[in-house]
């Protein structure tokens, strides 16, 4: 038994002997049989291994025994004790999550927080072969795709929410979330549990079935503690080991090991997809912070699966995780991008949103996304819902100082020629005369309409702005010159022809905008 699991710790790389590792023990025969075989394994003469036990509180004095348990196999065997005490049923009534999520939870805080304390290379559990074909088939039955079909990984790679410091650990395979929460202890008050990024999580039990962990346990003379809420029906994994695994394995006696082989062979298809995917964010994503953008047309010709992937990858870099996404929303994702118009929103779990833009899709927090595609846009845009003054022959700073408007009027000679080709399309000239000193920027209201450089007749602005493939959200903060009570132009598109520069044009209105860093304070 010994050799067996040291030759998959080997074989996965989960774990050097001489590197200090952290193993979760509860009492049970797994945790208890682990800690014994890891301490076996370590460097002669090391104190590499540290027993870490948390106590949920839901068992009363039953759970303080179960600590001092834990307590005495690891002073029996001259190994480092951590020990630790979370509130758990508070912790689910306060989050709405189930008690045995909410446990999961706390226990993984806890022992990376040790692990962080102690200088650990990893954490070590104690899930075993039998405790994988529950969680594949409670994944199946849950709907899951590849990364929930191949069940738990013997080694997972933990690496920070950078979005939002302080926060989770996100298992950068699946996108599983292991939360550090805020615990109470009556005699530290509240304590917040931060982790290393280095840490790794293994589980070198999992090529065990739990039938030899009882036996190893039997021959060495361990006696592991009874967890009776393991018996309890009420637990859904529980009801899967008890009534439904048992009755796939009379349909095939070789159902458990049929499952391994099979998690093992989508594991090996999910890395290689991965591979792929990562690539392909690469080229495609533009990652913004608040939002995360791809080329509509290039995603659009990917193969499904890949797309499916990129879309749950951009709501796992901005919220952390992708646990809440589940097929539906990927579904009404993939159908917004090829078949509804542009515009259409996606809301999704998590306060995340998509929407449809012309020759892209952005995802980003539904509550400021549109906000946030704004402010990145890289263009004048008119925030404020009163009229601006433009004074012709000077300059004003709007939108808190990034931009400055400058006017400045020029005499024509008679037969000169000004150039009416402009160094960019944020400026442009107009026949003064025709727009006068009564200039203003406004936004758009309702029924307005113009006359685009070249065109005999009137035109809606909706419409010009609809064919322009100008963003929906972004059309009510485009600045619109006004002379007179008319458009002169809609700054950055187009002209109207009323107030072009032609042959009897005498004095020239130019007006041009441009990004500034210091536009003054006056």
């Amino acid at each position: 038994m010994i050799d067996r699991v040291g030759e998959f710790i080997e074989s996965h790389g989960l774990w050097s002997p001489g590197e200090v590792l952290v193993v979760g023990v509860s009492g049970g025969p797994d945790s208890l049989a682990l800690l014994d075989i890891v301490r076996r394994l370590q460097s002669p003469g090391s104190s590499a291994v540290h027993v870490a036990h948390l106590n949920h509180m839901i068992r009363g004095e039953r759970a303080a025994e179960e600590a001092e348990y834990v307590r005495h196999w690891a002073s029996e065997w001259e190994l480092p004790f951590h020990s630790g005490a979370v509130d758990v049923p508070a912790y689910s009534e306060r989050t709405g999550m189930s008690l045995e999520e909410a446990g999961r939870q706390a226990r993984y805080a806890f022992l990376f927080s040790v692990g962080s304390v102690v200088g650990a290379a990893a954490v070590a559990v104690g899930h075993n072969a039998d405790d994988q074909v529950e969680t594949i088939a409670m994944h199946w039955i849950r709907g899951a795709a590849l990364a929930g079909l191949r069940g738990m990984r013997p080694l997972t790679c933990l690496k920070p929410n950078l979005l939002q410091p302080g926060c989770p650990f996100v298992d950068c395979y699946s996108g599983a979330e292991y939360p550090l929460v805020v615990h109470e202890d009556p005699a530290e008050g509240r304590v917040f549990l931060a982790a290393s990024p280095r840490l790794r999580l293994i589980r070198p039990l999992l090529g065990t079935f739990r039938a030899d962990i009882e036996s190893y346990c039997s021959e060495a003379g361990l006696k592991p503690l009874t967890d009776m809420s393991n018996l309890s029906p009420e637990f859904f994994r529980n009801r899967l080991r008890m009534e439904l695994v048992p009755l796939l394995c009379g349909y095939n006696p070789r159902f458990k090991e049929l499952a391994l082989r099979s998690a093992d062979a989508l594991a090996d298809d999910y890395d290689y997809l991965l591979g792929e995917v990562a690539t392909l964010w690469q080229e495609l994503a533009e990652v913004h912070g608040r939002f995360v953008r791809f080329p509509l047309d290039r995603l659009n010709a990917l193969p499904v699966v890949s797309k499916r992937y990129l879309l749950r990858e951009a709501t796992r870099c901005l919220a952390g995780t992708a646990r809440d996404i589940e097929w539906k929303h990927v579904a009404e994702m993939l159908d917004t991008m090829e078949r509804r118009p542009v515009g259409s929103l996606v809301d999704m779990p998590q306060g995340l949103a998509m929407i449809k833009e012309y020759g892209s899709v952005a995802i980003g927090f539904g509550a400021d996304l549109l906000e946030a595609l704004r402010g990145a846009a890289g263009i004048p845009l008119l925030e404020i819902g009163e009229p601006v003054k433009v004074a012709a022959g000077g300059a004003i700073c709007w939108g808190d100082r990034e931009w400055v408007i400058q006017t400045e009027i020029h005499d024509l000679a008679p037969g000169q020629q000004y150039p009416l080709a402009q160094a960019s399309r944020w400026e442009a000239s107009f026949d003064y005369d025709l727009t006068g000193n009564d200039v203003v920027l406004r936004r758009r209201r309702p029924g307005d309409r113009f006359r685009p450089l070249g065109m005999s007749g009137a035109k809606s602005l909706q419409d010009f702005m609809t064919d322009s493939k100008i963003e929906s959200w972004l059309r009510d903060y485009v600045p619109l010159l006004v002379a007179h009570g008319d458009i002169a132009w809609v700054v950055g598109w187009r002209v109207d022809d009323r107030f072009k520069v032609g042959a009897g044009t005498k004095r020239i209105l130019h007006v041009s905008f441009r990004r500034t860093g210091d536009c003054g304070r006056d």
